[in-house]
């Protein structure tokens, strides 16, 4: 099995907040992407409105109060792009879906799951793909999600749908990430069946000088170690190791036996 690694695909994801109220939701947004080895964050805060946003008030203060929150993902919060309206953070995207819990006239018709969007998105391999999250108190306005092409909503209890803004980053994040990581995670050969047959006839072989069983057993051994290991679609090398167990077991009860011998008598 190969070592994770982070994909192409998670460094052409990019998180929007828009009109983010609170600097300490900021911080938690970066630690939740970079746990999920997201990089990439925009933030939007509509100044022609009147909305200030998080992080067009006093900036000393409140980048102080995010990066408390970002713990070690000061690095996503500095580079972080800031822009005073959504269209232009989604300028050079090719996708962008707006997380949503609401539906209604004018907002989508249909909306996707987390996993359903990460499937979709992905297949994609060329370009940057958005996920944008609204504002702390209302979410996604209906503008806002109509920048969108798709709506992705985040299933939640109906006695308290809402979500924290970093929380439903980082379920998204999660999603993202494993979405990337399922050709990795399964890149790796099982053993064929004739090598799984001739590994467990060694072991039966090893196991037979040390009087394991009689011999109308040992069938009924091969059948059961054949079903357990072949159900376990071993790797090479995972074969390999249990292989060298039976050895090592089978010569630690050779050496035992033959300490356990009485002397040979001397002429």
């Amino acid at each position: 099995m190969k070592r994770l690694t982070k994909p192409d695909s998670l460094s052409r994801l990019r998180v929007i907040l828009t009109r983010p109220k609170d600097p300490r939701n900021i911080g938690s947004v970066c630690r939740a992407m970079k746990t999920m080895g997201l990089t990439d964050l925009a933030i939007v805060a509509d100044r022609s409105s009147g909305d200030q946003g998080a992080f067009f008030g006093p900036r000393l203060e409140s980048e102080v109060l995010a990066s408390r929150t970002a713990v070690h993902a000061d690095d996503i919060l500095k580079k972080a792009c800031r822009h005073e309206n959504l269209e232009d953070a989604l300028a050079d995207t090719v996708l962008a879906a707006g997380i949503t819990r609401r539906r209604g006239k004018f907002r989508k018709y249909n909306s996707l799951t987390p996993e359903e969007f990460a499937a979709k998105a992905l297949t994609i391999k060329k370009g940057k793909i958005a996920v944008v999250f609204g504002a702390e108190e209302d979410g996604l306005l209906d503008k806002e999600l109509d920048c969108c092409q798709l709506a992705v909503h985040i299933p939640s209890s109906p006695l308290f749908p809402s979500l924290n803004l970093s929380h439903a980053v980082q379920i998204m994040a999660y999603t993202l990430f494993r979405e990337a990581q399922k050709d990795i995670i399964r890149a790796f050969t099982p053993v064929t069946i004739r090598e799984l047959e001739e590994s467990i006839n060694h072991i039966i072989s090893l196991l037979e000088p040390l009087d394991f069983y009689k011999n109308e057993e040992a069938k009924n051994l091969a059948l059961f170690l054949k079903d357990i290991l072949g159900r376990s679609c071993l790797s090479r090398g995972e074969l390999e190791r249990y292989l060298t167990l039976f050895i090592k077991i089978s010569g630690v009860f050779t050496n035992l036996n033959r300490k356990a011998a009485p002397p040979e008598p001397r002429n």
